[in-house]
C-alpha cells in the first residue's frame, strides 16, 4: 500500500470533518459512507472508531462491534492510549445493547427444512439455535422442502433477548433419527445442564459486581493519595503534578476501568443466567407434561422473553397451565 501523499491526507481530514457534520445532523448513514471514503484513504485507529460510533448510533451494532475490534488492535499497536481505552468500553457496551434471537423448535426438523433471520441461516443444536441481530424488524424464514417459505417479520429493540418459536417437521425426531420407534428420552439432562450454567453466571455475575467494589476502594484511595500530592482542588491540581502524582492518577484509572468493565460482564452474565434458568425449567415442565396423562398437565407451557433493564440486566418469564 503506497504511502498516504500530503494531499491524501488532507482528503481524510476534510472527510472526517464532513462526517462530523452529518453526526451533529442526525444523519449517520451519509456520516458512515464519509469515514469509509476516509480509511480508504488511510487507515488509522481514530478514523475505525469514528466509523464504529456512527455504525453504533445508526443501530447497526454488529457492525459497530467489528469496527471497534479493528480500531482497539491497531490502537494497541500504535501505543494510540486514548483509542485503546474508548474503544474497548464501547465493545463492552455494544455487547450489552446487541439483542439475542433464538429459535425454538416445537418438534424437530427435517434435515431439509432451513430457518434464516435476514437471510443468515440459524444452527439449531436439539431445538434451540441463537443468533445475535441488530434492532430493527428482522424477518425470520422458514423453508421446508416441497413447501412454500413461511415468514415472520419481528420487531427487536436494544438488549433484548427475544424467543421466536418455529413450528416442526412432522415424522421428524430430534436428533436426527426418523425411525418412527426411536425411542424417547426419560432422563432429559440438557434442562439441569441449563439450570446449573445459568445458575453459575448469575452467582459469577454477582461475584464481579461485589469484587468492583474493591475497585472503587483502590480509585478513591489512589485519587485520594494524588490529590493530596498535587493539592488539589476537586478534581482540579493546584501543584505541579509529579511523576509519582502520575502514577497514582493512572492508577485510580486503570482501578476505574476494571471496576466498570466487571459492572457490564457481571450484568451480562446475570442477564444470560436468568436466561437459562428459565429456560432450562420451560424444559423440564414440557417433559413432565408430555408424560403426564392429564388435560392439565398437557397444556402446560411457558411464555419466556425479556427486556433491557437498569444496569443492563434482562428477562421475563411466566408460566401458564
Amino acid at each position: 500500500m503506497r504511502a498516504a501523499e500530503p494531499s491524501d491526507l488532507e482528503r481524510a481530514r476534510a472527510l472526517f470533518d464532513e462526517a462530523g457534520e452529518l453526526e451533529r445532523q442526525g444523519n449517520w448513514n451519509a456520516a458512515q459512507d464519509r469515514l469509509r471514503e476516509a480509511l480508504r484513504v488511510r487507515e488509522t485507529p481514530h478514523l475505525r472508531y469514528a466509523l464504529g460510533w456512527a455504525l453504533e448510533n445508526g443501530d447497526r451494532l454488529l457492525e459497530a462491534r467489528t469496527e471497534y475490534e479493528v480500531a482497539l488492535r491497531l490502537a494497541q499497536r500504535g501505543g494510540a492510549e486514548e483509542v485503546t481505552r474508548l474503544a474497548s468500553t464501547r465493545i463492552s457496551e455494544v455487547d450489552r445493547k446487541i439483542p439475542l434471537v433464538q429459535i425454538k423448535v416445537r418438534g424437530a426438523l427435517a434435515k431439509d427444512t432451513h430457518v434464516l433471520v435476514d437471510g443468515r441461516e440459524v444452527v439449531v443444536h436439539g431445538e434451540i439455535g441463537t443468533v445475535p441481530v441488530d434492532p430493527g424488524q428482522r424477518v425470520v424464514r422458514v423453508e421446508r422442502a416441497g413447501k412454500s417459505p413461511s415468514e415472520e417479520t419481528v420487531p427487536i429493540t436494544q438488549g433484548v433477548f427475544r424467543v421466536v418459536e418455529v413450528q416442526g417437521d412432522e415424522n421428524a425426531v430430534l436428533g436426527g433419527d426418523t425411525s418412527a420407534t426411536a425411542p424417547r428420552s426419560h432422563a432429559p439432562v440438557l434442562p439441569w445442564v441449563l439450570i446449573g450454567a445459568g445458575g453459575a453466571a448469575v452467582i459469577g455475575g454477582v461475584a464481579l459486581f461485589v469484587s468492583s467494589s474493591n475497585d472503587v476502594s483502590a480509585r478513591d484511595s489512589a485519587m485520594q493519595k494524588w490529590c493530596d500530592a498535587t493539592a488539589c482542588v476537586g478534581t482540579t491540581a493546584t501543584r505541579a503534578e509529579t511523576s509519582d502524582a502520575a502514577t497514582l492518577r493512572r492508577e485510580a484509572y486503570d482501578a476505574a476501568s476494571r471496576g466498570n468493565t466487571k459492572q457490564v460482564v457481571g450484568a451480562i452474565l446475570g442477564g444470560v443466567g436468568v436466561a437459562g434458568i428459565a429456560v432450562g425449567t420451560y424444559l423440564l415442565v414440557k417433559h413432565d407434561g408430555e408424560r403426564a396423562d392429564s388435560p392439565r398437565a398437557a397444556r402446560a407451557s411457558l411464555r419466556f422473553d425479556a427486556a433491557p433493564l437498569p444496569g443492563g440486566a434482562l428477562a421475563g418469564a411466566a408460566l401458564t397451565f
